[in-house]
């Protein structure tokens, strides 16, 4: 015969159950962090790190009972001691256990330096070859290493820009070695392609490809070909009148109108490359940055970072107040800047939007864009 259940004893029973599930969530929320802490770490990572592209502050919190765990990486030792200083000096009962790791950190060593040791090295938003391309960096440039994961290593570049590049690409050094390979006598690589042969000769082995912008160590410098080396191991030999000494390059290096357009037009017709900063391809603020790099300035990597840079132009109704060679940016919206661009003259300029290539404000024109038209944002003027 079955037990009948009568309805105030149903109702106990749902009683009953709904204390027992609020005694048990209560029990498993973990103890609260105190917003003062998580205020002084919103405020030490504004300090610090404003553009995570650039600096590394990456932190959580954790609570073990009163005990309250602040775990990661950061980059800067200021950043570290300034953190550490403020939430030393707070008031209250919880302990406040600090577990961050500085960068670079113990699987670097004393080989803190890598030298590309390719023509073009590439940076990638995670450590494998089928992540995210961000950038990418030359031969015969330095990258800073900062920590190591099975065979890549998460590096800055000397725009300050960060991410994950395989071992393979560089020659670690310590940084007495940067410094002695830095005060050698070197060239530049000045034409868009080359390569570095085994012998001197064009017909011998190519022993490497070379791009525009790679720095070569010189070991014998001849009228025709010169001995070079990319690492303390690997020489050949380059036309000698394709190169020019990094010295007197680095001494007559000028951010002219002229000679910036002279060298966009030395790019045009290039693919696009999201993340591309070479000869080999690039995007729109990799173009940019390199024909400003290759006449003495250094631009910021993305075309968001370069909308910071340079004096604000206001164009007119008309853009008659551009001059050649200020930058163009473009976006959906004032502060979403996605595309960058420079200004030729007579209403035109270049930008590298499935290749490089010219377009035009004037709507009569047949290289007239209209999206472009539409989501411009404003100009910035980099030259005095």
């Amino acid at each position: 015969m079955p037990q009948i259940v009568k309805s105030e004893q149903l109702q106990s029973l749902a009683v009953f159950f709904i204390c027992f599930i609020l005694l048990f969530s209560c029990q498993q929320n973990p103890p609260h962090v105190p917003e003062s802490i998580t205020q002084i770490i919103d405020k030490t990572k504004v300090e610090f790190c404003p553009d995570r592209r650039l600096a590394v502050f990456d932190l959580k919190t954790s609570t073990v009972g009163d005990s309250i765990f602040i775990s990661g990486e950061i980059d800067n030792p200021d950043a570290l001691k300034t953190l550490s200083g403020n939430l030393g000096s707070l008031d209250g009962n919880n302990k406040i256990n600090i577990q961050i790791s500085l960068l670079p950190d113990s699987t670097v060593g004393h080989k803190n330096w890598g030298l590309i040791s390719v023509s073009v090295a590439n940076l990638r938003s995670k450590p494998g070859y089928s992540a995210e391309l961000l950038n990418q960096v030359l031969m015969g440039t330095f990258v800073e290493i900062l920590k190591k994961k099975k065979g890549w290593y998460y590096v800055r570049v000397a725009d300050g820009y960060l991410g994950w590049m395989n071992g393979t690409f560089f020659s670690r050094l310590p940084e007495e070695e940067k410094q002695a390979w830095e005060e050698e006598k070197r060239l530049v690589f000045h034409q868009l392609y080359g390569k570095i042969y085994e012998n001197p000769d064009a017909s011998s082995m190519i022993k490497s490809d070379v791009v525009g912008g790679n720095i070569l160590n010189i070991v014998e410098q001849g009228a025709v070909w010169s001995k070079v080396k990319w690492t303390e191991k690997e020489s050949g030999y380059v036309k000698t009148n394709q190169c020019t000494d990094f010295d007197v390059w680095m001494k007559t290096k000028s951010v002219d109108a002229d000679e910036l357009i002279k060298t966009a037009f030395q790019f045009k017709g290039l693919p696009y490359l999201w993340g591309g900063n070479s000869t080999k391809g690039v995007d729109c603020s990799g173009f940019t940055q390199s024909i400003f790099k290759w006449n003495g300035f250094n631009l910021l990597r993305d075309a968001s970072q370069q909308y910071r840079q340079g004096k604000v132009v206001t164009t007119g109704d008309n853009f008659e107040n551009l001059h050649p060679g200020d930058l163009l940016f473009f976006g959906l919206r004032e502060n979403k800047i996605i595309h960058v661009g420079l200004y030729l003259g007579q209403k035109e300029y270049m930008h590298s939007s499935g290749h490089v290539k010219i377009n035009s404000f004037d709507s009569t024109a047949a290289n007239f864009s209209r999206y472009r038209f539409d989501t411009f944002r404003g100009a910035r003027r980099i030259l005095n």
